[in-house]
């Protein structure tokens, strides 16, 4: 017959079974006429029922529940009788002696059998359950059956615990709910450490759903700190001497070593070579770099997703806030299939020389853009240089006639035109290569065909401009102002230029970058970038490389270096050439006297700095607040960007300064 077969397993049980009550009226019998009452006699019988029970599991459920092999049950058959031994000796000990009492019988048969088998965890923790019942409810109370099933199922939890070996698994891993009742069983300090492994489980599965590997470095740090507070708490369950109190602290220092191993191969991988830079200081940030200005893409969403006629806008704002780049990813807006981008860019087009040459250009992008979408195949024609600027030909009337023939072809679809710089305009009307009619004629074309939307982006505000010419253009467009980023914008760019940027930030270093630059776009990402190829020369120059992790003193490191300020030159040059040159006169006087006064001036204090008489001080300090160069707390002016004023007090004497008015 199979060893293991039901029918002998059945047998087994049985035997088993008389086994237990023979030695539980056994015992009843020596303590009912001897010492003991027949009370005693029977709690003490009955926790050696609890005791064999524990210690006669069946060996292949035994073995299921510790993950082992259905083989180890043969070796785990011979155990049995090895375990039947030791507590015949025990009895037979505590029977020769009258005076023993049941705790000190139970005691005895505990000791044996963990001496023998404490290398087994499952049995060991066994052994615990059944001491902790013995000795915290007898004598008095008789064991709570809810207790013991509780007790029981705790000590396989911790069973399972002293197996978990991968960061999937301590995430995973479900501690029960405590019973806050069986304070005898499960005492505060070992509820609140539960709790407390609970809590390390849920931050480390918050780790690994995330993709990016800066979120798990910052987590792990997170988990790190959770489990040196944690291992403070292996003492004083250490101190419980008896019960789940021990057990629980190895359990506590074995999670510690899985989540110690798993830190230490993150960062191994992350500083396996230098870092790519994500930060962009030169031209505008497309694609999944771009964030942060997820407010202006909503604007644009909101005026733009409906499929009636939708407005032209313009995007106003100061040097290197963003205006370009929010343009270059008007691709990410959830806007009709129907939607054609035309970028028309004034910068790479260069100077024209006459209007009709801007316009057969402007022709040239819509035809591009047409032919790229599928429209008007075979019967859209390339738009001929000749018929805008031969001799007697009318070049508005040319570009009329190209809208009315790609309106006839466009099939419902619309046209998103973006031209950015548009201050440029201005400047070549001023040195009369464009005609001032032009402004007039755009105006007119998006008003006649409503499929064409402009989206323009420039420096001045609208009602900065200076010359008639550009009302009509402007008196039906929405204004959008692109202007420094909230905090949540400004962290979301620091920490996450990439989905897969892998150096995480300290909280004091962010704070500081913010500080530092007020929000704007392009100086978070000059510093930024400035951290990172610190980063990667520290690889190549130091013994030991550095942790991918910026903190504060790296931050001032980088802005403390000159080559922050050569690289972020056009920024500040083009701050100052506008104050410098714009109307009114006297701005740059304001800034090089506060330049030298970081905690600002009271508008009285400013006259003796600036020279500028009364009234030229309040038109340059009106003009230098819209433009948000200054900003005012109620009782002084100081500049809205500290590395602004780092700049100009280092470099005014060297820089020119518009006229002042005394």
């Amino acid at each position: 017959m199979n060893r293991h077969s039901p029918a002998l397993r059945v047998a087994n049980w049985l035997a088993s079974l008389g086994l237990l009550v023979t030695l539980s009226l056994f015992l009843i019998g020596i303590y009912s006429h001897s010492t003991l009452d027949f009370r005693q006699g029977l709690w003490l019988g009955l926790s050696i029922v609890l005791l064999l029970t524990v210690a006669l599991t069946d060996p292949q459920s035994d073995a299921n529940a510790l993950g082992e092999k259905p083989s180890d049950t043969i070796a785990f058959s011979s155990e049995q009788q090895s375990i039947n031994h030791l507590i015949h000796s025990a009895l037979g000990d505590a029977a020769a002696r009258k005076d023993s009492t049941p705790n000190e019988v139970v005691a005895q048969v505990l000791q044996n059998l963990e001496s023998e088998y404490k290398e087994r965890h499952a049995h060991y923790l066994h052994f615990v359950v059944a001491n902790t019942m013995v000795s915290k409810v007898m004598p008095g109370q008789p064991p709570e059956l809810g207790y013991l099933r509780e007790a029981i199922a705790f000590t396989k939890t911790l069973a399972d615990a002293l197996r978990v070996k991968t960061l999937y698994e301590v995430s995973k891993f479900l501690w029960p709910n405590m019973n806050p009742s069986a304070v005898l069983i499960f005492p505060p300090q070992l509820c609140e450490a539960v709790d407390s492994l609970r809590q390390i489980g849920d931050t480390v599965d918050r780790a690994l759903e995330t993709t990016a590997p800066l979120t798990m470095t910052s987590t792990l740090w997170e988990v790190s700190d959770q489990i040196v507070h944690l291992t403070r708490a292996q003492y004083a369950l250490r101190d419980l001497g008896e019960g789940f109190g021990p057990v629980l602290a190895l359990v506590i220092g074995h999670f510690a070593d899985v989540l110690k191993e798993a830190g230490e191969r993150v960062r191994e991988e992350q500083q396996r070579g230098p870092v790519p830079n994500p930060y962009v200081i030169g031209n505008p940030v497309q694609g999944p770099l771009f964030v942060g200005r997820e407010d202006v893409l909503r604007r644009l969403e909101e005026l733009w997703g409906s499929s009636g006629q939708c407005p032209s806008v313009v995007l106003y704002g100061h040097r290197r806030m963003g205006k370009s780049s929010v343009l270059q990813n008007l691709g990410r807006l959830r806007l009709s299939e129907q939607s054609v981008l035309v970028d028309f860019n004034l910068q790479r087009i260069g100077r024209v020389r006459s209007t009709a040459e801007l316009l057969h250009g402007l022709s040239l992008k819509l035809y591009d853009a047409a032919a790229g979408a599928g429209l008007g195949k075979g019967t859209l024609v390339e738009p001929l240089e000749s018929d805008f600027l031969a001799e007697g030909k009318n070049p508005y009337l040319a570009f009329d006639r190209f809208l009315d023939k790609l309106g006839r072809l466009r099939d419902g679809h619309r046209f998103l035109l973006t031209i950015d710089e548009f201050e440029l305009f201005e400047e070549q009307i001023d040195e009369g290569r464009l005609d001032p009619h032009l402004l007039a004629s755009f105006r007119a074309a998006f008003q006649t065909y409503p499929w064409l939307i402009m989206a323009l982006a420039g420096l001045h505000r609208l009602e900065e401009l200076r010359h008639d010419y550009w009302n009509p253009l402007f008196g039906s467009v929405s204004a959008i102002e692109v202007s420094f980023l909230s905090d949540g914008a400004a962290r979301t760019l620091i920490t996450s230029p990439a989905p897969d940027f892998p150096i995480d930030y300290d909280t004091p270093a962010i704070a500081r970058i913010i500080e530092l630059t007020h929000g704007q776009p392009y100086l978070i990402q000059l510093i930024c970038h400035s951290l990172v190829a610190r980063h990667n020369r520290q690889l190549t120059t130091e013994p030991i490389p550095p942790l991918r992790r910026f903190f504060l003193s790296d931050v001032e490191a980088v802005v403390n270096e000159p080559e922050l300020f050569t690289d972020g030159i056009r920024y500040f040059q083009g701050v100052w050439d506008h104050a410098s040159r714009s109307t009114p006169p006297g701005q740059t006087a304001v800034l090089t006297a506060l330049a030298e006064h970081p905690e600002g001036l009271t508008e009285p204090e400013l006259p003796q700095h600036c020279g500028l008489s009364p009234e030229s001080l309040q038109a340059a300090l009106r003009a230098l607040l819209r433009h948000a160069v200054v900003q005012h707390d109620g009782t002084k002016y100081r500049f809205t960007v500290e590395l602004l004023r780092r700049w100009v007090a280092t470099q005014s004497a060297a820089l020119p300064q518009s006229g002042a008015s005394s």
